[in-house]
């Protein structure tokens, strides 16, 4: 039973850690590298007067690295649902939602502070501007994601969006339990897939997409249901997909191959990625891996701390990354460029490793003594869950 916990604690962290680093990846991509290539003449992307720069930039494993985005929706909807399975009763409502605030908001409200008041040209956009002051009001809400201001979504720190929305998706879930007991899980989730082709086509028939529709809950709400139905299967001794390896690769590949379709990618991509992740923790679940190899202990240990490098790796990338490459070497040498990414993530995993330590892992701490403080002591009953899968 412990060796089993421990297992599976072990594949959820390594996939944070891997979903980190493809975000890291994508945001140094679109700061350090030429712009990709594109169509020009027809649906199909056009080679003229292509570099390799610019298809390094078009088809590196780290240009598709916004779709870790995807790929942590997947492990959470999969982690809260499975949690909710093994305890066998109703879902407090309000136990649930103040174990995700302090989960996730302690960390997020320093480091939002952090940002919003790091200089005096901040401070006074904050304090004094109207603009920066409803921007400042929905983040500490958790609501920025609803605008269509670039200013207000992004103005801080452009990863936060995806904070709010993880909230929305947390509040969304009694209505996912409804609809799961009234219908099933499975059919909820063509429901919001549904819901999800009809949005998306809606924008590019319109030709317009407003970053209020872009970052809308209801497009990825069926990412995070697809891990919830994952979880539930693997709950109950079943296979979701009952996909093969050399199959899941072969997918893999054919999604990839769709970047030479730019229309199509965009369209595709966001629930396609979503499916195959699925599909690929559908398949770890039942694979014996042995996590006791480095590389898997290096990616569990960035994986543990994967919440604080979100947070902070964005608005400090551009500096940090300048600092180490003082001397100009990746203009003479271009490769130098990884050296400098490598060695910027890695002290930006430090900066976020203490933040795990000193803030994050305490507020979950202090969030688990308040909700234990206000439940009566009852006697577990046997489960084959695993405790403290959500965290």
């Amino acid at each position: 039973m412990r060796k089993e916990v421990s297992r599976q604690l072990a594949l959820f962290d390594v996939l944070r850690g891997i979903a980190i680093i493809f975000v890291f990846g994508y945001h140094w991509h679109q700061a350090y590298f030429p712009q990709a290539l594109t169509a020009t003449n027809g649906p199909v992307l056009s080679f003229q007067q292509a570099t390799l720069s610019n298809l390094y930039a078009t088809f590196s494993p780290l240009a598709y690295g916004n779709l870790g985005v995807q790929l942590f929706l997947i492990i959470s909807g999969f982690l809260i649902h499975y949690s909710f399975l093994g305890k066998q009763e109703p879902l407090n409502y309000r136990q649930f939602m103040l174990r995700r605030f302090w989960r996730i908001y302690p960390t997020y409200l320093l480091v939002l502070l952090f940002f919003a008041f790091q200089n005096q040209q901040l401070t006074q956009y904050v304090l004094r501007e109207e603009r920066g002051q409803l921007s400042f009001i929905t983040h500490l809400f958790l609501i920025h994601n609803l605008f269509d201001d670039a200013d207000i979504l992004f103005g801080f720190n452009g990863s936060f969006w995806s904070l709010a929305l993880e909230m929305q998706l947390y509040a969304l879930y009694p209505l996912l339990l409804v609809l799961r007991k009234r219908y099933s899980l499975s059919k909820v989730c063509l429901g919001l897939l549904l819901v999800h082709l009809v949005v998306i086509s809606y924008c590019f028939y319109h030709l317009r997409f407003k970053f209020s529709e872009i970052t809308f809950v209801g497009h990825f709400w069926i990412m995070w249901a697809l891990g919830a139905l994952v979880a539930e299967n693997y709950y109950y001794g079943r296979r979701t997909f009952r996909v093969s390896a050399p199959i899941l690769a072969a997918l893999f590949l054919v999604f990839l191959s769709t970047k030479f379709f730019p229309t199509f990618y965009v369209f595709f991509q966001y629930i396609g990625s979503a499916i195959l992740f699925a599909m690929l923790l559908d398949y770890l679940l039942v694979s014996r891996l042995n996590f006791t190899a480095p590389s898997y202990k290096i990616l569990s240990l960035i994986g543990v701390c994967s919440y604080s490098i979100y947070l902070i790796h964005q608005p400090i990338l551009g500096t940090i990354y300048s600092s180490i490459d003082l001397l100009g070497m990746a203009r003479h040498w271009p490769w130098f460029k990884f050296v400098n990414a490598s060695v910027a993530f890695a002290f930006i995993t430090f900066l976020s490793y203490s933040l795990y330590l000193v803030v994050e892992k305490n507020s979950v701490t202090l969030g688990q003594r308040l909700s234990f403080l206000r439940k009566p002591v009852r006697v577990p009953k046997p489960q084959k869950t695993y405790e403290s899968v959500e965290e």
